[in-house]
């Protein structure tokens, strides 16, 4: 990426990714834990917020790097679909540990395909 000076752009668009999932899981998944926690709030945004996320994080992503961010962006759903129902099944729902892993997990996802992306161009 620091070789096709594409690397903020790239960067940019796994940060804004990234924080997309745990909006997009939350608002799929109810709340694990019997207490509140560091996810609850996260959980009550629901499908307007989900849908308010997923437009300002693909914005980003295809203005930054074009298709390829819209490809990105499709890779982020499908994490986030796969994540989801491995998350119901383990935890019942979402804590904010799990939505912060999945956050990290998103961004090294994109960065790593992001570099696939790029070392394909040569």
């Amino acid at each position: 990426l620091v070789a096709e000076h594409r690397v903020l752009l790239f960067a940019l668009t796994a940060g804004a990714l990234s924080r997309l999932t745990p909006v997009l899981i939350a608002a799929a998944l109810p709340y694990a834990r019997s207490e509140s926690g560091t996810g609850a709030p996260l959980t009550l945004g629901g499908p307007l917020r989900a849908l308010a996320a997923t437009a300002v994080a693909c914005g980003i992503a295809v203005a930054a790097v074009g298709g390829d961010g819209a490809l990105l962006a499709g890779c982020t759903a499908a994490l986030a679909l796969v994540a989801a129902p491995i998350l119901r099944r383990w935890l019942g729902g979402v804590t904010g540990d799990a939505l912060g892993a999945t956050l990290e997990l998103t961004e090294l996802t994109v960065l790593v395909i992001a570099v696939a992306l790029v070392g394909g161009a040569r």
